[in-house]
């Protein structure tokens, strides 16, 4: 019997960390691609979900600031801009 289970992980994203703000020795020398998480996890795990997160530095805007940005922060993370975002979650099912 095969135990059955949800993983839930964000990670660094390629297309941000090597074209957008390129950083020597910064976290995301160990960024990934969602084809490469697809690749690593095949044998164990299918992709049900994937959300980009922080496409613009929010954390670096003034407070006052940040409710006006994270609305349009997060809408653009779920489009096609999501491969730009710092960081993306995915959620992968155990075969």
């Amino acid at each position: 019997m095969t135990a059955k289970g949800t993983l839930i992980f964000d990670y660094p994203t390629k297309a941000r960390s090597k074209g957008i703000s390129p950083q020597e020795d910064w976290h995301a020398n160990n960024s990934f691609t969602i084809s490469e998480i697809s690749e690593l996890s095949k044998d164990q795990f299918t992709i049900k979900n994937t959300t980009g997160i922080l496409l613009f530095p929010i954390h670096r805007f003034p407070k006052s600031l940040r409710k006006y940005f994270l609305p349009l922060d997060i809408f653009l993370c779920k489009t096609f801009l999501k491969k730009y975002a710092s960081y993306h979650i995915v959620v992968l099912e155990k075969i």
